[in-house]
């Protein structure tokens, strides 16, 4: 007998988030808000997640790099 699919409740512990322009995600908040102001500047995504991965190699070291050492 294949599992019955039970739909979540309608809490939730995260906002729902919506936005007409852009959105920009990553692990600490100074990347994020790099990339979205690359974005209000006219960047493509690209562009935001070039400087957001640039920002983590500085502020999260040891979690980010070609050997992840």
């Amino acid at each position: 007998m294949p599992p019955t699919f039970a739909p979540p409740s309608s809490f939730t512990t995260r906002p729902t988030l919506q936005g007409t322009f852009g959105m920009a995600a990553s692990t600490h908040w100074i990347a994020t808000a790099t990339a979205h102001g690359v974005l209000e500047r006219g960047g493509n995504a690209f562009d935001a997640a070039a400087a957001a991965v640039f920002v983590l190699h500085v502020v999260e070291p040891h979690l980010n790099g070609a050997l992840r050492r």
